[in-house]
């Protein structure tokens, strides 16, 4: 049987979402599909969870360390590819559903990865992620990790989060459906097969959790790959639920990503 979409969705603790997205799954994608079920190995408790739903709704279940996201979706899309043939991968969180999806005749249309509207509860866009490789963004918020300087991050973000409202204003008032951006958020992205068969994309192993989007950014860049941003695909993402859920130092790890990322740390 060919398989559209496989989708691989890292989970750690956060049951009650995964199971909303499986039945969301369920309602919204038409096409064939097949769900991996990654379990960041928080409890046995947990685990048995998890595998019920497996169970109840036929998908693969498969367990690693908690080693961040990065290491999570990698272990997920190593499994895809050793067991399924198909045409999209998609990498999403499970604190997402499917608001509007278009048919996979529609879809990439020569694109090599898809970045789709994603919303917040409160209604804040999410993509893009970063509209363009703005190294002056990009300067400000290392020197503000660097010397932790709280304003200096935030200016370097407040670049960023101008050129996405600008771009979303006037990106959703035209008729075009697709416009091509440096990076997308990692929440859900679809890619093309060929990107992790034949340029052998995985995700940043040295990023445990924050910035993996930069360096998905840089790969595709250094391998003239594109990333599109696609209006017609609509995500609602519930936003953070495995950090509501444990208690982690958020900024160490964003720092520590973020000066990787940039080239401090190696």
């Amino acid at each position: 049987m060919e398989i559209v979409y496989v989708f691989v969705v890292l989970v750690y603790r956060n049951v009650l979402d995964l199971k909303n997205l499986v039945e969301n799954l369920n309602q919204k994608i038409a096409e064939t599909y097949r769900v991996i079920i990654v379990d960041a190995y928080f409890s046995d408790e947990v685990s048995y969870a998890i595998k019920k739903i497996c169970d109840e709704f036929n998908c693969d279940y498969l367990q690693t360390e908690n080693r961040g996201y990065s290491f999570g979706n990698n272990r997920g899309i190593e499994y895809v590819l050793r067991k399924y043939v198909f045409d999209y991968l998609i990498v999403c969180n499970p604190d997402v559903l499917i608001k509007t999806m278009v048919s996979n005749k529609n879809l990439l249309n020569n694109a090599d990865v898809i970045a789709p509207i994603i919303s917040g509860i409160n209604g804040k866009m999410q993509n893009p992620y970063w509209v363009i490789n703005n190294q002056i963004s990009e300067f400000f918020i290392y020197l503000g990790y660097k010397n932790n300087i709280n304003i200096l991050i935030k200016t370097g973000a407040a670049f960023n989060r101008i050129l996405r409202d600008l771009t979303n204003y006037t990106f959703l008032k035209k008729r075009n459906n697709r416009i091509r951006i440096y990076a997308a958020h990692g929440s859900f992205i679809i890619f093309n097969r060929k990107i992790v068969l034949d340029d052998g994309f995985r995700f940043n192993e040295k990023h445990f959790l924050f910035y993996e989007e930069a360096s998905m950014a840089r790969f595709m860049k250094e391998h003239g790959r594109s990333i599109i941003y696609d209006k017609r695909i609509q995500i609602l993402h519930k936003e953070d639920g495995s950090i509501k859920l444990e208690n982690i130092n958020e900024y160490k790890y964003l720092r520590e990503s973020y000066l990787y990322y940039y080239g401090d740390i190696v």
